[in-house]
């Protein structure tokens, strides 16, 4: 339709929501905005609504009633319409709706009408249980479903892989145990620690004793960090972590969804996926794919909102390094006395090794399972690189680093290519946060206090905690 330019003027009244079973109470105020065929509820596009019915108590001089076109926004037939009652029906709204108020006329014209009204109501719902998505199972969406445990929050988790832990991914080989993306969880954080090491299950937890050493762009491996920190992972594999958070929970797991778009609604969010497919609709929704994905899923959702614009600007500015791991096995065990070396200085084509079998249950005795993650300039030079030739040449830069021809050979090799490996920086808190506003929240390694597990870990408890609080 077309809108006046004079400005609309506010209306307020009364309407009532009726469900059937048991209800509760509360006061809402909603603002109902229809300027330029667009019906904007609370700021935001709301969505495909249509007015079905207007029935007009009061007009001049004409007492024709109309019925308004379906569509986004909807086309008043005649002016002078001093009240209406509106039956709205919109996407998972249960209803119809049934409001009433005054619509105002602005000065100049009869043909068209801008309409803006406001309903303070009282809104009756069935006693159901708020529900939720969660986009990502990893260590961090694993964590905000078991802050929500105890709530009466129905979560549902979308992983498009077929696993969950995400970027703390386990693999196993034989009678080997692997861990190729993050090694370990770290006790820089107590509540978590607490979390890990007392309230679940601790059968299978392993504290890997010897310590990490530490090595330049020489090559020279030395005394490094603390050997007496702890750092835990599982005989089973570190993607424990998340499935025991998840066995504490009620929640329902989708694996091998891709999370493709969202819509915002007026009363939560509708997801698809990659096929289009409607997954349902949510009364909020947390994501925790790594930051680059998720400001490309905002930019992909239909949420016509200035907040949406400046969230998926702050997070798509978060920088991120790009790993390419290698997994190398040997019939025979090293002599070292470590457990694994870190590049301090950033300048050798290696960044990290790490010996597997030195941790429990991970790898026969007798034998060596080295995990090889690559600094990022020759991750990002050698990303398309054929992977017999990638694992050619990791193996020898392994050999070179460790004096030992005999590792230019391993028996059987296995590779990642992570091309979001870890944020070298976190999101502004103070940004997202507004997104609770539009029941929409985050929680990652990107949003943490900093890029490790453990903080992904204490954030999506946080997070939880918080969704749990406002729903």
């Amino acid at each position: 339709m077309v809108a006046s330019d004079a400005s609309p003027q506010n209306g307020v009244s009364a309407a009532t929501v009726s469900t059937s079973g048991t209800t509760v109470e509360s006061t809402v105020e909603t603002k109902f905005e229809a300027v330029n065929g667009t019906v904007r509820v609370n700021g935001e596009t709301a969505g495909p609504l249509r007015v079905e019915t207007l029935s007009v108590a009061v007009t001049d001089g004409d007492d024709r009633a109309t019925t308004a076109t379906q569509g986004p926004g909807f086309r008043l037939l005649q002016a002078g319409v001093g009240a209406a009652i509106l039956a709205v029906v919109g996407l998972d709204v249960p209803g119809p709706q049934t409001l009433s108020g005054p619509l105002n006329r602005p000065t100049g014209g009869r043909s068209e009408l801008v309409v803006w009204w406001i309903f303070t109501h009282t809104a009756r719902q069935s006693g159901m249980a708020r529900n939720l998505a969660v986009v990502g199972a990893g260590g961090a969406g694993a964590a905000a479903a078991y802050a929500l445990h105890d709530a009466d929050v129905e979560v549902t988790v979308f992983e498009k892989s077929r696993g969950v832990c995400g970027r703390a991914a386990t693999r196993r080989h034989g009678d080997c145990t692997y861990e190729y993306g993050a090694n370990y969880l770290k006790t820089d954080d107590d509540r978590v620690t607490e979390l890990v090491t007392e309230t679940l299950p601790t059968d299978g937890l392993v504290d890997i004793e010897a310590p990490v050493y530490a090595f330049d762009r020489t090559g020279e491996i030395d005394v490094g960090r603390d050997a007496d920190e702890h750092k835990w992972t599982y005989e089973a594999g570190i993607t424990q972590v998340a499935k025991r958070l998840f066995n504490e929970t009620d929640a329902d797991v989708e694996n091998g969804v891709r999370v493709e778009r969202l819509e915002r609604q007026r009363d939560g969010w509708r997801l698809e996926d990659d096929d289009g497919a409607n997954l349902g609709h949510f009364d909020a929704a947390v994501l925790t794919p790594p930051a680059p994905q998720t400001a490309d899923l905002l930019g992909q959702s239909r949420w016509d909102h200035d907040d949406c614009r400046e969230l998926r600007q702050e997070i798509a500015s978060v920088p991120y390094r790009t790993v390419i791991a290698g997994v190398l096995h040997y019939p025979f065990e090293l002599d070292v006395p470590w457990y694994a070396a870190v590049n301090t200085d950033k300048d050798h084509d290696i960044g990290w090794l790490a010996r597997e079998e030195c941790k429990d249950g991970h790898v026969p005795d007798g034998e060596s399972l080295l995990l090889v993650q690559m600094n990022e300039p020759y991750s990002v030079a050698n990303y398309d690189l054929h992977p017999d030739q990638l694992l050619e040449e990791i193996a020898q830069r392994t050999a070179r680093l460790l004096d030992d021809d005999r590792l230019t050979d391993p028996d059987w090799t296995d590779h990642q290519h992570w091309r979001y490996a870890q944020p070298e920086d976190t999101v502004d808190s103070d940004t997202v946060d507004t997104a609770a506003d539009h029941d929409l929240y985050f929680t990652g390694d990107w949003v943490g206090a900093e890029p490790r597990l453990h903080a992904a870990m204490r954030n999506g408890l946080e997070t939880g905690e918080t969704v749990a609080d406002r729903l």
